[in-house]
């Protein structure tokens, strides 16, 4: 998001210099068309395309052909992926052949010993897939995948985890990830004197959109992110409680969910502004297109303990 955001900055400024004003939306959407155009033709890489092609989105969200705008933009994407980073793409493609959500671990550079600890251990747990071990880096420019490690181009810290998230589920939704994705915390640990059952786990995903431990409370814990941020007094929560949601440690999403969340982000990358809570905001994103949180604690279905806190308050 750095890098998409200062590249973003640096087009409508200098649009403005060229009209000499505030340019309206319907300008910005026109020049990122424009913009699209030249550096197509121009053999431009892939990532600027998309950046533009963002903006494009955002710029415009009501357009009556958005939904081909946005296949547009993950066509390219899975273009660019193949090309960079095809073993990314054999991942997710495994998991889509034997009928199984993608196992994503989200952690952070000063954890990442935790998360490859978590994965080691997970991954003859499940049916000896590797989970991608998901972090971001605020250097970065774009994607980078190594050593089944994810990096994105956004803040490390827990600020930024709701951009980290929507994030990495746009760039799954537009990789194909079929079957959907588990998001698990890196502080997870696994059960491996208890086997896991093939068709058990497909059957558990198969009929569901959004599933696990749900938060169904409004009085939960508004100073809950309080010392794990990097500001050492950040602001209380002050969004309100929308619906309940499944809780952040362990939590599935089928492909029609990555959908809407990678659709909505897309078009609304401002749902974000002010968010703290991911599994909260994926809930409520969620919950505006008619997707409920079904309970069923997955830490049951893969036979992993979360040893998730409560976060309720009396």
């Amino acid at each position: 998001m750095i890098y998409i955001n200062k590249v973003e900055t640096e087009m409508i400024m200098s649009l403005m210099r060229r009209l000499g004003r505030r340019p309206s939306g319907q300008e910005i959407y026109a020049h990122a068309g424009e913009l699209f155009q030249k550096h197509g033709t121009n053999g431009y890489s892939g990532q600027m395309l998309q950046v533009i092609m963002r903006m494009s989105i955002k710029s415009n969200p009501y357009l009556p052909n958005i939904s081909h705008m946005i296949g547009n933009y993950e066509d390219l994407t899975r273009h660019r992926i193949r090309s960079e980073m095809p073993r990314l793409l054999d991942c997710l493609e495994r998991c889509n052949v034997n009928g199984l959500p993608i196992p994503i671990i989200i952690s952070c550079k000063k954890y990442l010993h935790k998360a490859k600890d978590v994965a080691k251990s997970l991954k003859p747990h499940y049916f000896d897939i590797e989970p991608i071990i998901i972090i971001g880096g605020n250097d970065c420019r774009t994607e980078n995948f190594q050593d089944q490690i994810l990096q994105l181009p956004v803040n490390d810290d827990y600020e930024g985890l709701p951009y980290k998230m929507f994030e990495a589920y746009t760039l799954l939704n537009a990789l194909g990830a079929k079957i959907g994705v588990i998001k698990i915390d890196d502080d997870i640990s696994v059960c491996n004197e208890t086997a896991l059952d093939l068709e058990e786990v497909r059957t558990a995903f198969k009929f569901v959109d959004y599933m696990g431990n749900i938060m169904g409370y409004p009085h939960f814990d508004r100073a809950w992110h309080f010392g794990k941020c990097a500001s050492p007094m950040p602001a209380i929560y002050g969004k309100p409680f929308i619906a309940p949601y499944a809780n952040g440690p362990l939590y599935f999403l089928s492909k029609a969910a990555l959908s809407k969340l990678a659709t909505h982000y897309l078009k609304y990358p401002g749902c974000l502004d002010g968010e703290i809570y991911e599994d909260k905001i994926v809930g409520d994103v969620l919950n505006f297109y008619g997707v409920r949180a079904e309970h069923n604690p997955l830490q049951y279905i893969l036979k992993i303990d979360t040893d998730a806190p409560d976060r309720l308050v009396g």
